[in-house]
């Protein structure tokens, strides 16, 4: 069944040799020193510790993948200036110069994080209250280490790989292409019938929304 949960599936493996997975979930447990990082790195940045901190992934590893950078920086100006929110705005190695075009379209300036390490990476998110992102692994760490997050997908299919567990939001479009949901990026060329539109019909409207219902009782 290709709607079943990777991680499901992955927990029935183990059924199969008498594991118990009642309550199983994917945890990433951060020790004290890498949460003390974390927070040394946030004072740092003269943060507030009233301030809500939201974190932001615009990258990921395929163009259909992608929602529009003035998108993410439209929705981030938005909580900054009417949320008093702090954005961290997350990036990969190979995504510096989006994250540069997304800093410079914001209405306020937000916290650049260029860490390489992972388990840094998974403690600065924990700090967060809110994550947003895209279908990338940096989505499966903030649900692991158990931040909120809005995910947004395009024509890959969440049921089967997106943030599991709860509380977790997943936002698509409703764009059908007749093909969707698919994975383009394994096919050489990628996709014919523009599978970015499935993500690009995505509203910003649509991600406040899910974003102010973590936020709300802030």
């Amino acid at each position: 069944d290709g709607n079943r949960h990777a991680v499901t599936r992955y927990l029935e493996v183990l059924q199969g040799h008498d594991v118990d997975t009642t309550d199983a979930h994917p945890c990433l447990e951060l020790t004290q020193a890498e949460r003390t990082a974390a927070h040394n790195f946030l004072t740092k940045a003269d943060l507030k510790s009233e301030r809500l901190l939201i974190g932001i992934h615009p990258g990921g590893n395929w163009e259909y993948k992608l929602w529009d950078g003035k998108n993410y920086a439209d929705v981030a100006s938005i909580l900054a200036e009417k949320r008093n929110a702090t954005i961290l705005l997350f990036a990969g190695p190979n995504e510096r110069h989006l994250q540069t075009q997304v800093a410079e379209m914001m209405e306020v300036p937000p916290m650049l994080v260029k860490t390489g390490d992972l388990r840094h990476l998974a403690a600065l998110i924990s700090a967060c209250d809110v994550y947003i992102g895209n279908d990338t692994g940096p989505m499966h760490i903030a649900a692991a280490v158990g931040t909120p997050v809005v995910a947004l997908f395009g024509s890959t299919n969440h049921m089967r790989s997106g943030p599991y567990g709860d509380p977790h939001t997943v936002l698509q479009s409703g764009i059908n292409l007749g093909c969707n949901p698919c994975h383009p990026g394994r096919h050489p060329g990628g996709c014919d019938v523009g599978s970015c539109a499935v993500i690009a019909g995505i509203t910003t409207e649509q991600v406040l929304a899910a974003v102010e219902r973590y936020i709300s009782v802030a």
